[in-house]
């Protein structure tokens, strides 16, 4: 299913009519809702349609709506993120510094009734036409980490790499003491929050330590694509019918459905040794590509977590003829706690490696916990290992 098709509208004609806007949308789930007997699962999932795709049956809901600020303040019919009564998420707010700000802590938030009844009507500027569509206009317009932390889809990349991975190391010797400590806040916070294991545990902790950082301080796929689409417009005139015929003659190009494997194996050779004496029966290669990630006999892609915090740098990979797998590697032999502020940087799998073994080595892949980003650390011959937290 092709989920890189975006509705999209020249921004004059989006600021003069919301309801023209979002016409077939509306359309569409009135038309389902009128075809449905139970109005709980209308209430309660927003279902959409029926749709078939090579002769499967999907069921289309809406779970969330992700958009920047201003196309929020446009789709809920309200004002502005920044004015004096912009009531995103909390109605109790406090003016600072000329800024009306909106603390977590606050008990009195927006809810879905109250958005409904327009009991705040400073708030609202009209009535929006999705609340036909029984959405909670609260919960479910999401506010996202690329929208809120990395700055929209292109710095997202830039960003997410500092915040995750380079800063903790490049920073400490640039900030002061306070400042550096300040800052391993929100990457210790956005750590979690970027883990679903870390998150089932330390939900708390990250809520705690990215409010201890606002209170110390003085928002993936459409965004990417919106810039494609700018890229077919030739000029100003009649932009709808220039994107139109652009996606269609893309569309006549054919197409080469490319099923996804599990396990994909790459450059077979024959170079390195390996500790098995029946050799003749193992396949080895350069490259193993996953899901999510892929792994390589070089770096970058070289370091792997597996069971009891032991890090390894692969040197070979294995296919035996019972296709099970198996990683040739050197291990470091000293893994040791990079920081211990807000907490041991060990809950969160990063850990400072050095002295790696000459040692050969052979572990199962399904030992594999995650990949890791090897960074180089601030003492000679260190370097600092970090969970890979994003996928291909």
């Amino acid at each position: 299913m092709d989920t890189e098709r975006e509705k999209f509208l020249s921004s004059k004609q989006r600021k003069r009519n919301i309801e023209k806007y979002i016409h077939n949308l509306l359309s569409e789930c009135r038309w389902n809702q009128a075809d449905n007997s139970s109005s709980d699962i209308i209430k309660l999932h927003n279902y959409i349609n029926n749709i078939e795709l090579s002769h499967k049956l999907f069921q289309v809901r809406i779970r969330s709506i992700i958009c920047d600020a201003a196309a929020r303040t446009f789709l809920k019919c309200c004002v502005g993120h920044n004015s004096r009564h912009g009531y995103e998420k909390c109605v109790e707010g406090e003016y600072i510094y000329h800024r009306m700000t909106f603390p977590y802590t606050s008990d009195q938030l927006m809810t879905k009734d109250t958005f409904n009844n327009q009991i705040y009507e400073e708030y609202h500027r009209n009535v929006s036409p999705l609340l036909h569509l029984n959405l909670d206009m609260v919960k479910q317009f999401l506010l996202d980490p690329m929208h809120l932390l990395y700055l929209d889809a292109m710095k997202k990349l830039l960003l997410r790499l500092f915040l995750l991975y380079v800063s903790s190391v490049s920073l400490i010797n640039i900030l002061p003491k306070q400042l550096y400590d300040h800052f391993l806040m929100l990457h210790v916070g956005i750590t979690i929050l970027s883990n679903d294991n870390h998150i089932s545990i330390y939900i708390d902790f990250a809520e705690e330590v990215i409010n201890n950082f606002v209170k110390y301080s003085n928002c993936f796929p459409f965004e990417k694509y919106l810039g494609k689409l700018k890229a077919l417009v030739r000029s100003a005139t009649n932009p709808h019918e220039q994107l139109c015929r652009r996606i269609h003659e893309m569309s006549c190009f054919s197409k080469i459905d490319i099923s996804k494997t599990i396990l994909e194996l790459k450059q077979k050779h024959s170079e390195v040794p390996v500790l098995r004496k029946d050799t003749h029966l193992i396949l080895q290669y350069r490259k193993l590509k996953t899901e999510s990630y892929v792994l390589s006999i070089s770096s970058p892609d070289n370091c792997v977590l597996i069971q009891e915090n032991i890090i390894i740098q692969i040197s070979n990979i294995l296919r035996l003829h019972d296709q099970s797998y198996y990683l040739i590697d050197h291990r470091f032999q000293n893994v040791s706690e990079f920081l211990n502020y807000s907490c041991s940087s060990k809950l969160l799998n990063i850990f400072k490696v050095s002295r790696l073994s000459s040692e050969i080595e052979e572990f199962l892949f399904a030992s594999v916990i995650h990949k890791n980003v090897l960074m180089p650390g601030y003492e000679k011959g260190t370097y600092i290992a970090y969970p890979l937290l994003h996928e291909l």
